[in-house]
C-alpha cells in the first residue's frame, strides 16, 4: 500500500476510535463510510465537465450537497431519511438496501461528513486501495466477526497468479464476501495485459460476478468493486443464496473462499428447497454443497480455485461420493495445504483446491494430484507473524502455470496418481508426508531405546536399568505409566475430591476442582503444569498444561498445550459453553481440550443433542477435540476402578470417529 493510501486509511480509522465511545462498532463505521463516500463520489463525478463527468443517479433532495448543509437534529433526521429513500431507488439497492444510520449524535455525524468532504475522492488513484485498507482493519476486529469475510490478501494474490485470468474471461465468486478475489483478478488482468477500450468496457461491466447471502457484506463488496473501477452495473453483485442461483449460468473462472459452517437449506427432507438435480450427492454439509455448486457453475474447460476446510478432504458418505466424482469428471491437479493462524478464527485448517472442469469422458480426467504442504512446521499468527506474499512464492514457482505437465517434486511438493488416490480409505485427500520437526527428537530416541539388547542392560547399574525401562514404558505402556503416576498421589487426590463434594459454596467448589485438576493431570509423565487462570482476549482459561507428545501414545496426537475448563457444578453445560471453550482453544492453538463438570453435558434431550452436535462440528471444521469428564469419571479414576489413560483414549476416539459421545 502506498504512503498516501496508508495515511488516508489511518486518518479515517483514527476517527473510528472516536466513534467507539458512541457505541459505533468497526463494522458499523465501515458501513457508514460506504454510504457517505458513495454520495461524495457521485457528487464529484456530476460536477466534472463532459465527457469525464456523468449525471448523478442520486435524487437532488438526497445528494451530498444537501446533506453537507444540514446541522444538528435536522442533519440526523435528514441522513436517516436519505438512507431509507435511497434503498428504494432502482440502481442503488445493493449499496443502500436495508441501510440504517448507526451514528446517533448529530455532532459526530457532522464531523465525519466534514472529514470526507475535505478530500477529493475521484483524484485518488488508490481509492480502492484505501477502501481495502479499511476492510482489512475491520477484519482485524475478531470480536466483531468481520474476519470471516476476509481472506488474507497475500493468499488471494498467489491464487490469482496461479490461475492467471485473461481479458474476456468471465470470473465469478459464489461467496464473494468483500470481493477480494474479484478485485485481485481485475488487478492481474490490468497489470499483465494491454486492453483496448472495448475490452476495458467488457471487463468493467460484464466480466465479474459475485454472490453473497448477506446485505451488509454484498454492500461492502459492491463498494470495493466500484472504487476499483470494476463495475458499472450493480447486477455484478447479487444478494442471494448462491446455492439456489441458476446453474445454467456458467463462468470461465471461479475463485472463492467457500463458507465455513454447518447449516444448509438444501437437504433431502423437511425443507422448502428441493435437492439439486445437478448435484452428485445431497448433504447438509454446506462446504460439500458449495464444492458441487462450483463445479456446476464452471464452463467446460473452466478453472476453479477454492478455499476449503479439511473436512471436505476426508468426510465420508456424501463426501466420499463427491470426491470420487470430482476426480473423475474434472482434472483435480493441485492442493495447497494452508497453515493455521492466517484466518481470524485461529486454528482453522484449510486448503486451496485447484481443478478444471472437463467434457464427459469414459476415463477419469484426473491423472495426478500435486500437493504442496505449507502447513507442517509453519507458525503464522494474524499480528506477530502474518502470512506474506513471499511465503507463497515457492508454491507459485512449483505450480508452474505455463505447463502443469512439467512439474518437479520437492520436499514440500509431491504428486499422487489417480490410482493411489482412489485406493485411499474413503478417497481421503488429506495427505501428509512432511516430517514434523517437533517430533524428531522423540523419533530418534524411540528406536535406540527399543533396540537395547538384554546383555547390554546387564552391564548397566540398577538406576540405569530403571531409567531405561521407565523410558521404554513411556512408549509401550502408557496405561501402566499413567496408573503408576496416579498411584503415587492417590490419597491426596481422594482428599481433593472430597473437598470438591463437601464444599458449601460454588466459589470454594470451583477452587477445589481446579486444585484437583492441577494435581491429577500435572502428576502425569506426559503433562506438565503450565499456568492457572490465564486471562486472554476471550475470557479466563482455568488450567493449562504443556504436553510431552511421546510417539505411539495418545498424547502424540495432542498439541503443545492442553487446556482444561472447570465448570461451576450448578451451571448447565451445552452448545453455547462448548463454542466459547472452542474459541479459547483457538487462541492457544490447542487441539484437545477437556471440560470438567458435575454431570458432563446437561439439560433435556434437545439440549444434549445440540451440545453433541457442536462437538461434532468443531471436530469436522477445525479438527479440535473437546472431551467431557463428570463426577463419576473422577471418582472411578481416584478409586482405581478405571484407568485415566483408558478413559482419555475412549473419549478421544469416540469424538474422532463420531460415535457415541
Amino acid at each position: 500500500m502506498s504512503n498516501q493510501s496508508s495515511a488516508m486509511v489511518q486518518k479515517l480509522w483514527n476517527y473510528c476510535n472516536v466513534l467507539r465511545d458512541d457505541d459505533v462498532s468497526y463494522s458499523d463505521y465501515v458501513e457508514q463510510l460506504t454510504y457517505l463516500i458513495f454520495l461524495k463520489i457521485a457528487d464529484e463525478q456530476a460536477q466534472l465537465p463532459p465527457p469525464l463527468g456523468k449525471p448523478s443517479t442520486i435524487p437532488k433532495e438526497y445528494d451530498w450537497q444537501t446533506l453537507r448543509t444540514k446541522d444538528g437534529d435536522a442533519l440526523e433526521i435528514h441522513y436517516r431519511h436519505t438512507l431509507e429513500n435511497l434503498g428504494k431507488q432502482k440502481g442503488l439497492s445493493v449499496i443502500f438496501r436495508k441501510s440504517q444510520s448507526k451514528i446517533q449524535h448529530p455532532v459526530t455525524l457532522k464531523r465525519l461528513i466534514q472529514l470526507i468532504d475535505s478530500e477529493t475522492w475521484i483524484e485518488f488513484d488508490t481509492k480502492g486501495e484505501i477502501y481495502e485498507g479499511l476492510l482489512q482493519k475491520n477484519a482485524e476486529d475478531i470480536k466483531g466477526g468481520a474476519g470471516q469475510y476476509f481472506t488474507p490478501r497475500p493468499l488471494i494474490t498467489a491464487i490469482t497468479e496461479a490461475i492467471k485470468p485473461q481479458p474476456g474471461q468471465s470470473i465469478c465468486d459464489p461467496a464473494c464476501g468483500t470481493g477480494g478475489f474479484l478485485v485481485a483478478a481485475n488487478n492481474f488482468i490490468k497489470n499483465n495485459y494491454e486492453s483496448n477500450r472495448e475490452q476495458k468496457d467488457l471487463i468493467k461491466n460484464n466480466s465479474f460476478k459475485g454472490f453473497d447471502i448477506a446485505d451488509g457484506v454484498a454492500r461492502l463488496c459492491y463498494m470495493n468493486l466500484y472504487l476499483h473501477g470494476i463495475t458499472g452495473d450493480e447486477s455484478s453483485v447479487e444478494v442471494t443464496d448462491s446455492l439456489t442461483a441458476d446453474s445454467r449460468e456458467s463462468f470461465d473462472i471461479i475463485l472463492s473462499n467457500l463458507p465455513f459452517g454447518k447449516h444448509n437449506r438444501i437437504t433431502t427432507f423437511k425443507d422448502d428447497v428441493s435437492k439439486r438435480d445437478d448435484f452428485w450427492a445431497t448433504t447438509s454439509n454446506k462446504q460439500l454443497n458449495f464444492l458441487q455448486h462450483v463445479k456446476t457453475f464452471l464452463a467446460i474447460n473452466g478453472k476453479a480455485a477454492v478455499v476449503i476446510p479439511d473436512n471436505v478432504l476426508f468426510e465420508g458418505g456424501a463426501g466420499e461420493t463427491i470426491r470420487k466424482k470430482l476426480l473423475q469428471e474434472c482434472d483435480v491437479h493441485t492442493l495447497l495445504r494452508l497453515p493455521t493462524g492466517i484466518f481470524s478464527a485461529q486454528g482453522v485448517k484449510a486448503n486451496v483446491l485447484f481443478f478444471d472442469r472437463k467434457p464427459p469422458s469414459a476415463e477419469p480426467w484426473t491423472k495426478k494430484l500435486w500437493v504442496y504442504d505449507l502447513r507442517t512446521n509453519q507458525n503464522f499468527t494474524l499480528k506477530r507473524n502474518p502470512l506474506h506474499y513471499k511465503n507463497l512464492q515457492d508454491f507459485i514457482q512449483c505450480f508452474n502455470t505455463k505447463n502443469l505437465q512439467e512439474r518437479r517434486e520437492t520436499k514440500l511438493f509431491r504428486s499422487f496418481t489417480y490410482e493411489e488416490l482412489i485406493e485411499r480409505d474413503k478417497v481421503n485427500l488429506d495427505i501428509i508426508w512432511v516430517q514434523n520437526d517437533s517430533l524428531e527428537d522423540c523419533n530418534v530416541f524411540a528406536p535406540e531405546t527399543n533396540s537395547l539388547r538384554i546383555e547390554e542392560l546387564i552391564l548397566l547399574n540398577q538406576d540405569k536399568i530403571t531409567q531405561v525401562f521407565d523410558s521404554f514404558n513411556l512408549f509401550t505402556q502408557p496405561q501402566f505409566v499413567v496408573e503408576k503416576c496416579i498411584y503415587k498421589i492417590r490419597e491426596e487426590l481422594k482428599k481433593a475430591l472430597k473437598n470438591i463434594i463437601d464444599a458449601s459454596d460454588s466459589k470454594t467448589k470451583g477452587s477445589s476442582l481446579e486444585d484437583f485438576t492441577q494435581m491429577l493431570f500435572g502428576s502425569l509423565d506426559y503433562c506438565d503444569f503450565y499456568k492457572r487462570n490465564l486471562r486472554n482476549a476471550t475470557s479466563e482459561i482455568d488450567i493449562i498444561f504443556t504436553v510431552n507428545k511421546i510417539p505411539a501414545t495418545l498424547f502424540a496426537e495432542f498439541s503443545d498445550l492442553l487446556i482444561v475448563e472447570c465448570k461451576n457444578w450448578n451451571e448447565p453445560v451445552g452448545a453455547k459453553e462448548i463454542r466459547i471453550f472452542s474459541t479459547k482453544m483457538d487462541e492457544l492453538d490447542s487441539k484437545v481440550g477437556i471440560i470438567i463438570s458435575s454431570n458432563g453435558i446437561t439439560g433435556d434431550k434437545h439440549y444434549i443433542k445440540d451440545a453433541r452436535g457442536a462437538i461434532r462440528n468443531i471436530w469436522l471444521q477445525s479438527r479440535k477435540i473437546i472431551l467431557f469428564f463428570d463426577l463419576e469419571d473422577l471418582k472411578s479414576i481416584v478409586n482405581g476402578t478405571c484407568n485415566l489413560y483408558k478413559i482419555l483414549y475412549q473419549k478421544y476416539y469416540a469424538v474422532k470417529t463420531m460415535s457415541d459421545y
